[in-house]
């Protein structure tokens, strides 16, 4: 995480977080076309970046938005908001799992591919201190 946040500092945090979901939507997919386990242990450590792009960039990016008397409220919420987004994609992937768990990889890297693409193209209002 502490390379993404120096990074995070020179270059719109929003490009970081994108990027951090373009590398979650390149794994879930390429975990989703795995054949082997071979590429799910390649594929491993690159989840671990996404992580990395996203974790402590996201909360820092929720701060720079928030007003100063806000910041724990705000920061809180988003916790919040991100644990049951992961409490509710994990109980959809289980609930559509189809016994090789290809769909729910797919759809998940499909969908995120597209939010990232989103916030690189369209996200710049979302960044508060404007392009750095």
């Amino acid at each position: 995480m502490f390379p993404a946040g120096i990074v995070s500092d020179r270059v719109p945090r929003r490009v970081v977080y994108a990027t951090g979901l373009a590398v979650f939507a390149v794994t879930y997919i390429g975990l989703g076309f795995a054949h082997s386990v071979v590429w799910v242990w390649l594929l491993f450590p690159v989840y671990g970046a996404y992580w990395a792009l996203t974790d402590g960039v996201g909360r820092a990016w929720v701060a720079d938005l928030l007003p100063a008397g806000l910041a724990g409220t705000g920061l809180g919420l988003y916790q919040g908001v991100v644990g049951v987004c992961v409490l509710l994609a994990g109980v959809w992937a289980g609930l559509t799992w189809d016994g090789n768990g290809r769909l729910p990889l797919l759809i998940s890297g499909s969908m995120v591919g597209v939010l990232a693409l989103g916030l690189l193209t369209v996200g710049k209002t979302l960044d508060p201190q404007g392009e750095r």
